[in-house]
């Protein structure tokens, strides 16, 4: 018996429910796969919940860097590193931490002690680019006898161009004119022998040149009207600055 009812959330998977009595029950679980609207396959698979008395609180797990969000947004070829902490009000109880997801690249790592961290880095690829998010769970389990308390947390990174570029931020070089119509002016570049790439927001590179020098130009008019990531890379350090550009 539980109140609410027992419910399974369809994206994730994760059961939950508030027993209000002792109880021992038998749950059917099916899981329908679909494509292009149309059943291919199916299963089912049965488990047993038990519902005790006791005093175990469940532990939980922080959102991204101690913070109640479970999304965050960062920008390809660049490491980003966060946490996430796990408490339990239990004072005695220790707590441990696991990932069972599989994203490429994607590292993991565990601090254990009373109250274990994860620690996660990814360095994504100009190819991960994607406007639909990697998403993945964490588990985090006490060690409460005899039935361990375990939640779960779905954290989802969006790997985007975009995240974190700031034009103020960025004053080794000037664009003009910004928006662009046809030709843009690159000036005030500290450095020579370097490549100018011009990006979508989905990725896909749509300009490139090489140039030394203090300024350049790059022809814009072929482009569709939209909003588009310049990076100007040094050929020798493989430094990249960003800038955003609006085509009109």
């Amino acid at each position: 018996v539980s109140n609410p009812l027992i419910s399974i959330d369809h994206s994730t998977g994760i059961i939950s429910g508030f027993p209000t009595q002792p109880d021992v029950s038998p749950y059917a679980i099916l899981i329908n796969e679909f494509r292009n609207g149309f059943l291919i396959g199916r299963t089912e698979r049965d488990v047993i919940i038990y519902a005790e008395n006791c005093s175990n609180n469940i532990p939980v797990l922080t959102g991204i860097n101690g913070s109640p969000t479970n999304d965050i947004a960062i920008q390809p070829g660049v490491q980003s590193c966060f946490y996430i902490a796990s408490t339990d009000l239990d004072p005695f109880q220790s707590t441990t931490i696991s990932y069972s997801d599989s994203i490429n690249g994607l590292t993991v790592v565990t601090s254990g002690g009373i109250r274990d961290s994860a620690f996660i880095c990814w360095t994504p690829s100009m190819a991960d680019v994607s406007q639909v998010p990697y998403c993945f769970d964490l588990n985090v389990a006490d060690d409460n006898c005899p039935y361990l308390g375990i939640s779960t947390r779905t954290i989802c990174i969006t790997v985007d161009l975009s995240a974190d570029i700031q034009d103020d931020n960025h004053l080794y070089f000037e664009i003009s004119p910004n928006p662009v119509t046809d030709q843009l002016k690159i000036s005030g570049l500290d450095f020579s022998n370097v490549k100018i790439q011009l990006y979508d927001l989905a990725g896909r590179r749509v300009l490139e040149k090489k140039v030394s020098g203090l300024e350049s130009f790059l022809d814009c008019s072929k482009l569709k009207n939209g909003i588009y990531l310049l990076s100007i890379s040094s050929v020798n350090s493989g430094h990249t600055i960003w800038k955003k550009l609006l085509k009109n």
